[in-house]
C-alpha cells in the first residue's frame, strides 16, 4: 500500500511539473507547416448536409488554423468501390 502511494505521488508530481513547461517562443515562431490533410468523401459527396459536410468543415478549419494543404477525393460510381 505504501509503495502504491509513493508511486502515485511521484507520478502526480511529475505531471504537475510538466504542466508548467512549454516550448520557447523561438521554437514556436520557426515552425513551418508541412501538414497535409486528405479527405475521402462518402457516397453522398459534398453538400449532403451530413457527414461529408462536417468532414469538409473540420478540414477547412484545420487548414485555416494550421496553414496546411488539403485534398478532397470524391468517389465515382458504385462499381469503383466494389472489390
Amino acid at each position: 500500500m505504501r509503495k502504491l502511494i509513493l508511486v502515485t505521488s511521484l507520478l502526480l508530481a511529475v505531471h504537475i511539473a510538466l504542466l508548467f513547461t512549454r516550448r520557447s517562443a523561438k521554437a514556436e515562431g520557426k515552425e513551418t507547416s508541412s501538414v497535409r490533410i486528405g479527405i475521402v468523401l462518402d457516397v453522398g459527396g459534398r453538400g449532403d448536409k451530413s457527414f461529408n459536410d462536417g468532414a469538409y468543415a473540420g478540414a477547412d478549419s484545420a487548414t485555416r488554423m494550421l496553414g496546411s494543404n488539403i485534398r478532397f477525393i470524391e468517389p465515382g460510381e458504385g462499381a469503383d468501390r466494389e472489390a
